[in-house]
């Protein structure tokens, strides 16, 4: 069962949502894959093509860097699922943040159902380029990542 919980808290200037969880969790550890290149995706691809969604900028987030957020006290499958995409995009060359929060300074009212949506998902919630999804596959990430670099 999912164990993290979402708090929203709403604001005249922003929005602050925050991933907690109920329990704690002892680090997994999960082996390097093998150096792979970032798969060719083509020009055509369409947004909706992707199961990333248009998310606004969280605080501290780098546009070059893909951000992997799983809540300290995730459950032991979420945390791994985080950690082993971490180690994955690592091993790709990929510049990737590994995370336990996010903090959105301001979200307009048309992202809010959107950004609501992927927060309460499952974990882990990756955020590449302006863009996020909940539980995304490794292709899935790696897609969109090269999506967003052309």
């Amino acid at each position: 069962m999912l164990q993290a919980m979402l708090l929203v808290v709403g604001a005249a200037v922003g929005l602050v949502l925050l991933v907690t969880a109920a329990r704690s969790l002892q680090p997994a550890k999960t082996p390097a894959a093998p150096p792979v290149t970032v798969p060719s995706v083509a020009k055509s691809a369409r947004a909706d093509d992707s199961r990333f969604v248009s998310m606004p900028v969280a605080a501290g987030q780098r546009a070059e860097t893909v951000h992997v957020v799983a809540a300290k006290n995730c459950t032991r499958d979420e945390a791994m699922r985080a950690d082993r995409l971490t180690a994955d995009l690592k091993s790709r060359g990929i510049s990737v943040e590994r995370t336990d929060g996010v903090r959105f300074p301001k979200v307009s009212p048309d992202q809010m159902a959107s950004t609501q949506r992927v927060m309460q998902g499952p974990l882990p919630i990756v955020f590449v380029s302006g863009a996020a999804a909940n539980n995304p596959s490794l292709d899935d990430v790696l897609h969109e990542y090269q999506r967003r670099q052309t």
